[in-house]
């Protein structure tokens, strides 16, 4: 059973389409930046990239990873820490791939809409994805929760 942090945790993911992801080669050399939020189920969080990308050389070398994400109305910070993954084949692909689809939809849908009723100008208003790409499976095992004042409640997850 999910915490009540976890549960808000993975709240705060489903309303975002991004989230920062941090990973280290084998030199120790870290690396982050963001990524597409697929989905949350049980203890995993599943992100979409391209298969040139450092995060996924990254985790082909070291599985350890951390994703990231803010609170920005009660300015929460979030850390979920766990084993990577990667999915670029197979039956458990197959079925992320209407899953992406779908995501894409509404994040396409959401920015056009923003943009009409906002009159902002974007130069891509559409997601893509390259035909090859990958989904990262993370199974989270720890998390913390940042507040505004810096006090910091840490969460095995079982």
């Amino acid at each position: 059973m999910a915490s009540e942090l976890l549960k808000n945790i993975i709240k705060l993911l489903e309303s975002k389409e991004f989230v920062y992801v941090a990973t280290c080669d084998l030199n120790r050399e870290p690396y982050a930046t963001s990524k597409f939020f697929l989905k949350a189920e049980n203890n995993s969080i599943y992100l979409a990239d391209f298969v040139i990308s450092q995060i996924y050389a990254n985790l082909k070398e070291n599985p350890k990873a951390s994703i990231s994400v803010m609170n920005d109305e009660t300015l929460h910070g979030y850390r979920l820490n766990g084993n990577a993954s990667i999915i670029e084949a197979g039956d458990e692909f197959e079925g992320m791939i209407n899953d992406l689809h779908q995501r894409k939809i509404n994040f396409t849908t959401e920015r056009v809409i923003r943009a009409v009723q906002t009159g902002v100008k974007h130069e891509h208003f559409e997601l893509s994805f390259p035909d090859r790409f990958v989904i990262f499976k993370i199974d989270v095992h720890t998390i913390a929760e940042i507040s505004p004042q810096g006090r910091v409640r840490k969460e095995k997850v079982k």
